[in-house]
Parts: C-alpha cells; structure tokens; sequence
C-alpha cells in the first residue's frame, strides 16, 4: 500500500512539474510597441569629445631651495565637437594663458586637494575666456589634470 502512494505521489509530482516547465518555457511575453519602447527607454548619454593640450607644461617654482617645478598634462571636456578644432586652431593662446596661471601659483597651495581643485577650476575659467574670443557658443563641460607632478 505504501509503494502505491509513493508511486502515486511521484507520479503526480513530475505530472505538476512537466506541466509548469511546458507552461514556463513556450509562453512568451507580450510583445513592446517600438512606440512605447522608445519611451520607457533612457536616452544615450550625450558624447563627450576630448582635447588634449600638448605638450605637458612644465613650470619652474624658483624658489631658492633648488629647482622645484610642476608638470602637468591637461584634458579638455566639451559636448561640442567644434570645441575641440576652435581649442586646436588657437592652441598657442590657450598654452600661454594656462603657463601664466600655473607659472603665478603658491607650490604650498597645490600640495593640498583644495588647491589642486581650485586650480583645476582657474585653469577651465582661463581655457572658457579663449574659447569665448574665437566661439562665443563654445562651452567646456570638463577640464581634467590627466598627470600632475610636483617636485
């Protein structure tokens, strides 16, 4: 009697699970209106174009304790790709302004992430003001220190 109930028991357990995998596997989910599809989804993020100023720039402190300087290398982020040809043409400009703002620092300020942070923020400021001259509709999202040394 107890072989029956179990064979009965294990029959009606793989009958329930055959029938839930039958149902699992050949039921498809509605299908998505491209309309509505396009809605639900988030839109791509915007791209972003970099510039790079090259060389690195290398800036004497002269203090009297023997040569200390800073090297630099420097990104420029913009949602504009015109930004970029506009920085490219006008390059020289952007150098030497970006030479006379890191050349007139305090090395004792940079030591610190505020100064560096404050930097970062003079540095687009001066890039932004260029870029005006030559393209009024011009804008930066970024500015980035990609390699800064001191020594």
């Amino acid at each position: 009697m107890n072989k029956i109930l179990l064979i009965g028991v294990g029959v009606l357990l793989l009958g329930t699970s055959g029938t839930f995998g039958f149902l699992y596997f050949t039921s498809k989910s509605a299908p998505v209106e491209p309309a509505i599809a396009a809605a639900t989804a988030p839109p791509p993020p915007p791209e972003v174009f970099y510039f790079d100023v090259k060389p690195e720039f290398i800036v004497n402190f002269g203090e009297e304790l023997g040569m200390q300087f800073l090297m630099v290398d420097v990104s420029i982020a913009s949602l504009d790709e015109k930004v970029s040809e506009v920085l490219e043409k006008n390059v020289p400009q952007v150098r030497n302004d970006l030479l006379m703002l890191f050349s007139s620092q305090a090395k004792e300020h940079l030591y610190t992430d505020q100064g560096k942070s404050t930097l970062r923020t003079l540095a687009s400021e001066a890039v932004t003001e260029v870029l005006k001259q030559h393209y009024p509709d011009g804008e930066i999202s970024d500015l980035y220190f990609t390699r800064f040394v001191m020594q």
